[in-house]
């Protein structure tokens, strides 16, 4: 006969990806590890063929589809297939594999044994009913370390008669005593825990006893179960039935009271409820509680000091997985809040998890209307551009726009230097003697009027001079303040005009082309008396050569100095009669044309200048 309803159209929508894994096995059904069809991870009971007690298993199937709690295994699917029957629950695992692996904590073991209570509370208040297979084998531990309870192959209900009589927790409460007994006792750390040598006194004497037994309501209330981890839990568990004000001082003390108790414990059993949709939503929990968690500690830092919450690798067994669920999430308050962290713990996805999943859902944020959601992207994609490379990043056709243009200041000084260099000493090499005398002429002409005898600042010669230290000239004497040291002069009383007029013909110097003119001193033997040029190159404009300060003042004889107007009469045909008696007459076209040109200079005047 064809099924009809609703347990017929589940079953031809229920499927899994793969072969799952066998993870456990009992005489009645085999358990499995698996993903479903929608990517999340799977529990699926399966039966085994042709066996008597594949109705039990049918039972399990019809409570756990009926009881809705959070302490109770959440079924998702059931159906039948290849005449086996799978039941298809969320991700559990036995808890008689932890107990063998000997790898809970006196912690751990209160707060499971909690977690039973309140779903044998529920069944037997809520429901009206008894359990009636409580032990070890019932109870399953999720992925989030909770305990739940299963087992419901034996359930009865009040049309029971021994149920009826001695009540529906009964039964129960002691099957409950025994189970906490066997997970308790012997345990060292018990005494570590405030109440718990006097629950386990309980348990011996009230619940196994033949008397009045107590409800298991009334066992959730012993003192054992008033730690601070159970407390945060319950209070994450119910928090939409807070007020604000409790919300508000909850969050505020989080934080501080999160680093009494051992990290690993929290992010294994409290990272979901910590990073809960109605956690991000509250104002004061965004403010003072979960940038803390966001921010894992540095390396080598002191936990009591350091910021962060969780140590890099715990951050990333456990937080991160919650990150890559959050990320998926379209809200505006949800996605600020990370991306405001981002840099903190960026470094601790694999490349693989940024690539498939936080960077295209990073890349959405930049067509969002909202400037605030556009920046914290941009800059969240910079980071990741750190990370994967522009190219992941940015992707497209990409080209070099931009160039290497840092200047190599070293070649060019360098060159610079050469090049000044070079200048200097073919102008040496073409005026050998009068290069230093032609510096001490400029050095009298530049010489401030009103500082007296302070040395000239010739920033020009400084600016100009080659950095070679082997060809730097010598700086000239400023003026009035002569060398005492004769040897430091050169030696102009043994020497004639005629070499260095010989050597300037000789050497050809390039032409010039701007108004210069060569002066020469109206004796040699005042050349040897003075300390001024006898011989003098203007390289200023026209005109400037009748500047007071480049009118020559010739010395007299002691036969004139009676005579007082004598040094007023013009010699301007000294020069030019000396040169005539004493030169070669090879240079005498040379004078020729630097007379023509001093006297075609003199002929402007300041009207024509102007």
């Amino acid at each position: 006969m064809k099924k009809m309803g609703a347990d017929q159209s589940t079953d031809q929508n229920t499927d899994w990806q793969g072969d799952p894994i066998v993870i456990y096995e009992t005489d009645m059904w085999i358990l499995k590890d698996g993903i479903h069809t929608d990517g999340t991870r799977i529990s699926l009971f399966e039966s085994k063929q042709l066996n008597e007690k594949r109705e039990n298993l049918e039972t399990l199937t019809k409570y756990l589809r009926t009881l809705r709690h959070p302490c109770i295994v959440k079924h998702l699917h059931s159906h039948r297939k290849y005449n086996h029957l799978h039941l298809i629950t969320e991700q559990v695992t036995p808890l008689e594999i932890l107990l063998s692996e000997d790898k809970l904590s006196i912690v751990e073991k209160v707060a499971g044994i909690y977690n039973v209570l309140q779903a044998l509370a529920f069944i037997h208040v809520t429901c009206g009913m008894s359990h009636q297979n409580m032990c070890t084998s019932s109870v399953f531990v999720c992925a989030d370390g909770s305990w739940k309870l299963a087992g419901f192959e034996k359930m009865q209900t009040l049309n029971n008669v021994e149920v009826s009589k001695n009540g529906v927790h009964y039964d129960d409460v002691f099957s409950f005593g025994e189970f906490a007994l066997h997970l308790l006792a012997g345990h060292e750390e018990l005494s570590t825990i405030t109440g718990g040598m006097e629950f386990l006194t309980r348990l011996e004497v009230e619940c196994l006893s033949t008397n009045q037994r107590p409800t298991c309501a009334e066992l959730k209330n012993d003192l054992i179960f008033k730690n601070d981890f159970l407390d945060m839990r319950l209070f994450l568990q119910n928090l939409v039935l807070k007020s604000e004000t409790e919300k508000s001082q909850f969050f505020r003390s989080l934080v501080s009271r999160l680093k009494k108790l051992h990290r690993e414990l929290i992010a294994h059993h409290l990272s979901t409820l910590l990073l809960c949709r109605f956690v991000f939503m509250d104002s004061t929990a965004a403010e003072c509680f979960l940038p803390y968690v966001l921010k894992p500690q540095k390396i080598d830092a002191n936990p009591k000091t350091d910021e962060g919450l969780f140590p890099p690798e715990i951050f990333r067994k456990y937080i991160i997985p919650q990150l890559l669920r959050i990320f998926c999430v379209r809200s505006h308050h949800i996605r600020l809040i990370l991306l405001k962290s981002f840099s903190h713990y960026v470094d601790l996805f694999t490349k693989d998890e940024l690539t498939a999943t936080i960077l295209p859902e990073i890349l959405i944020g930049i067509r969002d209307t909202n400037d605030e959601m556009v920046s914290q992207t941009l800059e969240a994609l910079a980071k990741l551009v750190s990370i994967l490379g522009a190219q992941v990043v940015v992707g497209g056709c990409r080209q070099k726009l931009f160039n290497e243009a840092i200047p190599n200041i070293t070649n060019n000084n360098n060159e610079k230097n050469n090049k000044q260099f070079s200048a200097n000493h073919a102008t040496n090499s073409y005026y050998p003697n009068l290069i230093s005398e032609e510096r001490k002429i400029s050095s009298l002409q530049h010489k401030p009027k009103d500082k007296g005898n302070q040395l000239p600042q010739d920033h020009n010669t400084y600016k100009d001079a080659p950095q070679d230290t082997e060809h730097v000239l010598e700086r000239s004497s400023p003026d009035g303040v002569e060398s005492m040291n004769e040897e430091d002069w050169s030696d102009w009383d043994g020497e004639t005009n005629e070499p260095i007029i010989k050597q300037v013909e000789q050497t050809s110097p390039p032409q010039v082309t701007s108004p210069t003119t060569l002066v020469l001193s109206n004796s040699i033997e005042s050349t040897s008396k003075s300390s001024s040029s006898g011989l003098k190159k203007l390289t200023t404009g026209l005109g400037e050569e009748f500047d007071i300060m480049a009118i020559e003042v010739s010395k007299t004889d002691s036969s004139s100095q009676n005579d007082f107007f004598s040094d007023m009469e013009p010699k301007i045909m000294l020069a030019k009669h000396i040169l005539t008696e004493d030169l070669p007459g090879k240079v005498g076209s040379s004078l020729n044309m630097t007379d023509a040109l001093m006297e075609e200079a003199s002929g402007w005047d300041d009207a024509e200048f102007n």
